[in-house]
């Protein structure tokens, strides 16, 4: 059995070819739904963040919110303002492209971790030439940081990793955060980022982009030995890029940084990002409602609004599927 250690992009492979073939359908009907999105009484329940300005908006109750799935307005049964344990995904590029700024990314990701509660678990994924597991699904203590194991800095997996981080065993007692910290120039994948957009409809995770660029002029240090003579992708277009920042947004995430190719002229802090998107993630309202008047099954387009407030301010995930397909 490969070790936990070592989640190589095999598997990724086999998840993108059931996807690409139409075969992701079949197998989600064969495991427990997703209790977030899916449920055999039909309930739906919605994580919301609401803000104005920079700060949380507390004391909402359910008439303050209003709800629209495939258009049609809904009637929201129960909201709660909810903090249960995180399930988060760390996903950290190591790959040439971030050679010059790998040790401020391992030292940001210690930190990130330090950030976590003990009621809550983490995991540390890599984007390399492969994808690797750094560490594995854990509570988090004082004690908890990165092995110091060699970071191989060879071409950059994205897609493969971020993909990996988005499928997770559901608990209904837990919720799902992914947080890449990536310079999301992609040249190894083989997943295509429309395979990650399907992948993200189907997923309750949340995920969260935290664009990180080597300084202007910095060399990526070359992979060791035949990594240098790999395959690789085309160069990414920029809408691939584009379609992989909209999965962040269309999950209840965002994207922070450059969301170009662009050369960065500032430094974005990595841990004063992730503690912000963390205490927005666990501030959360709570929405319940009984879909109506609306079909059973496919996907679900969802809006959602709160009286008084901005927009900008509220953010939630961008529809849901029903049933099977």
């Amino acid at each position: 059995m490969m070790p936990l250690s070592r989640l190589r992009v095999g598997v990724v492979l086999v998840l993108t070819l059931a996807i690409t073939t139409g075969l992701a359908g079949p197998v989600a009907q064969k495991q427990q739904p997703v209790p977030t999105f899916r449920s055999s009484s039909s309930v739906v329940i919605v994580n919301v963040s609401v803000k104005r300005g920079n700060r949380p908006v507390s004391g909402l109750g359910e008439a303050d919110f209003t709800v629209t799935d495939n258009g049609v307005a809904q009637h929201v049964e129960r909201v709660s303002f909810e903090q249960v344990p995180i399930d988060a995904t760390i996903v950290i590029d190591v790959s040439g492209s971030t050679a010059a700024i790998v040790d401020d990314i391992r030292d940001d990701t210690n930190r990130i971790l330090a950030l976590l509660r003990p009621i809550d678990r983490a995991r540390v994924l890599v984007i390399d030439t492969g994808v690797y597991q750094l560490l594995a699904l854990q509570s988090i203590s004082s004690r908890v940081s990165l092995p110091r194991e060699p970071m191989i800095g060879g071409m950059s997996s994205v897609r493969d990793a971020i993909l990996a981080g988005l499928i997770t065993h559901s608990d209904p007692e837990r919720r799902r955060l992914v947080v890449a910290l990536t310079d999301a120039d992609d040249t190894k994948s083989i997943t295509e980022a429309s395979s990650i957009y399907e992948v993200a409809r189907r997923s309750d995770s949340v995920l969260h982009i935290v664009v990180m660029k080597a300084p202007f002029g910095a060399m990526p240090v070359a992979p060791p030995g035949d990594a240098a003579r790999a395959w690789s992708r085309p160069q990414q277009t920029p809408e691939e890029r584009k379609l992989l920042f909209d999965t962040a947004v269309l999950t209840g995430g965002a994207v922070h940084g450059a969301t170009t190719d662009d050369v960065v002229t500032h430094k974005v802090n990595a841990v004063d990002t992730f503690k912000k998107v963390f205490e927005e993630f666990r501030q959360s309202y709570v929405l319940q409602y009984q879909p109506e008047n609306v079909p059973g099954n496919g996907w679900h387009e969802l809006a959602v609004s709160v009286k008084g407030v901005d927009a900008k301010g509220v953010r939630a995930r961008k529809g849901y599927f029903a049933g099977g397909n």
